[in-house]
C-alpha cells in the first residue's frame, strides 16, 4: 500500500490534491476506510467519490 499526506492548515488546503488521489488510486470493487476529523471534510469526499460512481 501507500501513504500519503495532504495538509490543511491556515496558508495551505490541499483538499483538491487529496481528492484527485484517492480517485487515481481506487479500483472497481476496492473499499477504503476514511478516518479524520470534521475540520478535514472527509464528508465532501465520500460525496465526490458517490458522485463519481453515479
Amino acid at each position: 500500500g501507500h501513504v500519503y499526506y495532504f495538509k490543511k492548515t491556515e496558508d495551505q488546503d490541499q483538499f483538491e490534491d487529496l481528492v484527485k488521489q484517492v480517485k487515481e488510486s481506487l479500483s472497481a470493487n476496492d473499499q477504503i476506510l476514511l478516518k479524520g476529523s470534521n475540520s478535514m471534510n472527509l464528508a465532501m469526499l465520500v460525496e465526490s467519490l458517490e458522485n463519481e460512481t453515479k
